[in-house]
């Protein structure tokens, strides 16, 4: 190619010179612009939380549940320590059940690791048990195997049964395998007899067996099975266990309707309303195979416990106004009380529930029935029928919030009645012992 023909030579891209201070002004101008954004939000967000804390204090002056609950749902829009101390101090262990559990709630839902912190902390070293022991629930909901640790600490050390007990019931929420050993290890050294009640409790409901409190049975199954065991599913679990709670009554009486007794502070609380009268196909009414079991249930009350008994129909009529010790002299006593009953009346559950509740040293119900709450005062309410069934459920749960009183129920069931609907006294007893971590029984 000729020097005429030759292409142009394209010029090669040029590197702007960028000088350091023309960077630096740049950069000055952009945080700046920045700080014009960051700074107003923050100063937003600093004046949302002292107003909502202030309306969450006046709220909790006023002492009206309506207004407390109001101010806590501004509280719970933040996710802080300063915002958990708030609504755990002045909300956690508040009488009104509805301020309760939306602190409650509130407190399991949160992700700022100071605010979580703080609350292990108060499981650990609150004064009051009552605040221990709830703080044990909440920090169940926080995935770290720390928290194990500390759920383990407080099932071991702890003075207060019931803040072990929390632990203990924690530990079988958080489903881990490793709580299986620990749990049994907990049995061997468990001596408050109401605790070995949770960790058995906790063991079936981790495991789906059930060795009662023999601790022996417990660690030569987990020897066996230990090295290669997986938790059974939920599922897996709820498969397992369909139907088990239903016997036939010939089945019921040959292996004792309440099993073992494991409380030493217990309360028999005993339906004798009209619809007890009713036949079976053994040799007696309802009343009667009920009366028998109950003193057979008297008998294995450890001498070293306490019992009472509460009779309902519409009227309640309790054996003692407290518990009384298990000796022979007063179990005699309690027999022939039980020996006395007769049916008639209709079915106030709430009243006897209530009764049992008043006495400050009982921790176990055994609740037999045979039907839902047909009577009794809950609120301006007279028939308990409907959404007040829900009403009494709500009761009994305000009542035993830190009580932690184990309420087992026995659907008593066989024969057949004219116009009985058995569904919502099933469905009754069922829920009511699920929602105080105890057994349902069903007898047909």
């Amino acid at each position: 190619m000729s020097p005429q023909t030759q292409s142009p030579r394209t010029p090669a891209p040029r590197t702007p010179v960028v000088s350091l201070r023309w960077l630096f002004s740049w950069g000055l101008l952009l945080a700046a612009v920045g700080s014009l954004v960051v700074v107003p939000a923050r100063v937003a967000y600093a004046d949302a939380w002292k107003s909502a804390a202030a309306e969450f204090k006046l709220a909790i002056v006023s002492k009206d549940p309506d207004q407390i609950l109001e101010a806590l749902t501004a509280i719970t829009r933040f996710d802080s320590k300063a915002s958990a101390k708030l609504v755990a101090e002045n909300a956690l262990l508040h009488d009104d059940l509805d301020v309760h559990e939306e602190s409650f709630e509130y407190l399991t839902r949160l992700k700022d690791e100071p605010a979580r912190d703080y609350l292990i902390e108060q499981a650990r070293k609150a004064k009051k048990w009552e605040m221990r022991s709830q703080c044990a629930r909440v920090i169940a909901s926080f995935p770290s195997s720390f928290t194990r640790n500390v759920l383990e600490e407080l099932a071991t050390g702890d003075k207060r049964w019931n803040v072990r007990s929390s632990a203990v019931r924690a530990l079988a929420h958080i489903r881990h395998e490793s709580s299986v050993q620990f749990l049994i290890d907990r049995l061997r050294d468990e001596k408050t007899p109401r605790a070995r009640w949770d960790i058995v409790a906790a063991l079936k409901s981790l495991t789906g067996l059930d060795f009662e409190d023999d601790y022996k049975q417990w660690t030569q199954w987990y020897v066996r099975v230990k090295d290669e065991y997986k938790l059974p599913t939920k599922q897996e679990l709820m498969e397992a266990q369909h139907g088990k709670g239903a016997q036939d009554l010939a089945t019921a009486v040959a292996q004792g309707l309440y099993g073992p007794i494991f409380s030493e502070r217990v309360v028999f609380v005993f339906d004798i309303s009209g619809s007890m009268s009713r036949g079976t196909d053994l040799q007696g009414t309802r009343l009667d195979i009920a009366k028998r079991e109950l003193k057979k249930a008297l008998e294995n009350v450890s001498s070293k416990g306490y019992f009472n008994i509460v009779a309902f129909a519409e009227k309640i009529t309790a054996h003692k106004r407290r518990l009384q010790r298990a000796k022979p002299k007063n179990l005699l006593k309690g027999i022939d009380f039980v020996e006395e009953l007769s049916a008639g009346g209709e079915t106030n559950i709430y009243g006897a529930l209530r009764e049992a509740f008043a006495d400050p040293d009982m921790d176990t119900i055994y609740l037999l029935s045979d039907g839902e709450p047909t009577i009794g005062e809950v609120g301006k309410f007279g028939r308990m029928i409907g959404d007040n069934v829900t009403q009494l459920q709500r009761l009994v749960r305000s009542w035993n919030r830190d009580r932690m009183v184990v309420i087992n129920c026995i659907g008593f069931f066989p024969g057949e009645g004219k116009n009985e609907d058995k569904s919502v006294a099933k469905e009754f007893l069922r829920k009511l012992a699920k929602e105080n971590h105890g057994f349902y029984k069903e007898i047909y």
